[in-house]
């Protein structure tokens, strides 16, 4: 198919993980971990180009991180040039630091440029819907197992998956009756897609923490009232 052809494995993700249920054009990235996953698609393509190497959870640079494309490789540059490059981190903390870049941003102005999408102001429109509708197809048949996936597309089922980016319209069946086989993919594709669905949920413990911490600030502060009140 020429979209797989043409379409990296990070925008292939952003891609899949657009919304179109309410008009086919109208393209809305909802996912709340997106962020995540890209960063996961990013550090994946780095093992495999052999840019980075992982020993006990931690991964290790080899060299310059680049992956031939202009935009994201100035953004792992800047990256590197926070910390230093060489030092061993373990992939959830490496993962979070690339997610607050939001890469997903540099995606889709890569994906507007290869007229993908559009952006009028703030509003996207999926220019080629065919191209998602490919992805979308390929991913369901490989997790249904009605054929026999290649390494990429296991990927980018197991990375969609663990960034909660299937779509609940799309793959309701999928995710209902496949997280078995969900979770395999990200086990036979290496270290990297277990760290990511492991930030993520390091991410919702995080914001459950504080969601109840607010909550309970607030009991405290009507109780003061209510005190100072009486």
């Amino acid at each position: 198919m020429r979209s797989r052809r043409e379409l990296t494995l990070y925008e292939q993700l952003v891609l899949v993980a657009g919304d179109t249920s309410r008009d086919p054009g109208d393209f809305r990235t909802k996912s709340k971990h997106l962020d995540l996953g890209v960063a996961g698609a990013v550090l994946f393509l780095l093992l495999r180009g052999g840019r980075v190497t992982f020993q006990r959870g931690r991964f290790h640079v080899r060299g310059q991180l680049s992956l031939g494309d202009g935009e994201l490789d100035k953004l792992l540059m800047n990256l590197m040039n926070k910390a230093d490059p060489f030092k061993a981190m373990r992939a959830n903390k490496w993962l979070r630091r690339a997610a607050r870049a939001k890469p997903q941003d540099t995606v889709i102005s890569g994906l507007i440029a290869k007229g993908f999408l559009a952006r009028e102001d703030r509003k996207l429109t999926l220019l080629r819907p065919e191209a998602r509708e490919e992805i979308v197809e390929r991913l369901r048949a490989a997790v249904q197992d009605q054929e026999r996936a290649d390494e990429k597309t296991v990927a980018l089922a197991g990375l969609a998956y663990a960034a909660q980016c299937l779509g609940k319209r799309e793959f309701r069946d999928e995710l209902k009756l496949q997280k078995t086989h969900l979770n395999a993919f990200g086990k036979h594709t290496g270290p990297v897609i277990p760290a990511v669905r492991a930030a993520v949920a390091d991410r919702k413990f995080r914001a459950s923490l504080l969601q109840g911490l607010l909550a309970a600030l607030g009991i405290v502060v009507t109780l003061f009232f209510r005190y100072c009140s009486s």
